[in-house]
């Protein structure tokens, strides 16, 4: 029972009882639509003014907010006090996820994996930063390999980018898999004993929130397949773990180093 419209169409259709209207600004970019409405807010990313004082009043017409974290919703409120807007009620819904298979006893190996679109601007996966912090880990813990799993988009910038992490890892054993079939990103999370999460690395909250990780979803999709997570301090993910039981968090590069040495060399 899915029928798929455009909203140009929707005015000749009966009356809706719901609408969910997905965005990724302060205010939805359409009035609601149905008798109770919801807006999702992915994160509230900067956006000219004239393009809110066109959609002043839709929120009004909305029922509820919908972030997927507590870190989106700190920086949702934040904005709309900001505008002096009338705050409306929020909730956060965190995305599902999905348990990937985990053999027992886990076959684990001495394996870092760091998943992400290979992407430069927002909040960009910083993979060239794993590299760079994976050349110090290696002198210390030989055996370790690096996987870096992601998709890459077309536009040649990104192309530029993922080109200069391969030449960042020659020499080193970091292996690139692009594109992934979900069933070997299963397989490797599998292997995998650690986890890195370094989107945000070095940003200002306070000055470019929109830069860090909104939530982290590969760091939960990781701990379902007993893959220890190590995210920089920033966004989402340090409330998805809980600090020295279920993951780290770490400041800098090398502290990073020496906390996955550290649970590299543990039993």
């Amino acid at each position: 029972q899915v029928h798929i419209t455009t909203l140009d169409q929707t005015g000749q259709l009966p009356g809706f009882d719901y609408s969910i209207v997905m965005g990724n600004e302060v205010l939805p970019n359409i009035p609601g639509k149905a008798l109770r409405n919801f807006f999702i807010c992915q994160f509230p990313f900067p956006v000219a003014k004239e393009v809110l004082a066109d959609r002043w009043d839709y929120l009004e017409g909305y029922e509820k907010v919908i972030v997927y974290s507590k870190y989106a919703e700190k920086h949702y409120r934040s904005t709309l006090n900001n505008l002096g807007a009338t705050p409306s009620p929020v909730t956060v819904v965190s995305p599902p996820v999905g348990m990937h298979p985990l053999a027992l006893p886990p076959q684990k190996r001495p394996i870092i994996i760091g998943v992400g679109r290979f992407f430069v601007g927002g909040h960009t996966k910083r993979q060239d930063l794993m590299i760079e912090a994976f050349r110090k880990l290696v002198e210390l813990f030989p055996t370790a390999e690096l996987h870096l799993a992601g998709s890459l988009p077309a536009e040649a910038e990104h192309r530029a980018y993922y080109s200069d992490l391969q030449k960042k890892a020659l020499g080193l054993p970091v292996f690139f898999h692009l594109n992934v079939p979900p069933k070997d990103l299963s397989n490797l999370y599998a292997e995998a004993s650690l986890y890195w999460h370094l989107s945000g690395f070095g940003v200002d909250e306070a000055v470019a929130p929109h830069q860090c990780e909104h939530f982290g979803i590969t760091v939960v999709e990781a701990m379902t397949a007993g893959c220890i997570p190590l995210v920089v301090k920033r966004g989402g993910p340090p409330a998805i773990i809980e600090e020295g039981t279920t993951g780290y968090s770490f400041e800098s590069l090398n502290e990073l180093v020496n906390l996955s040495v550290q649970i590299l060399t543990e039993p």
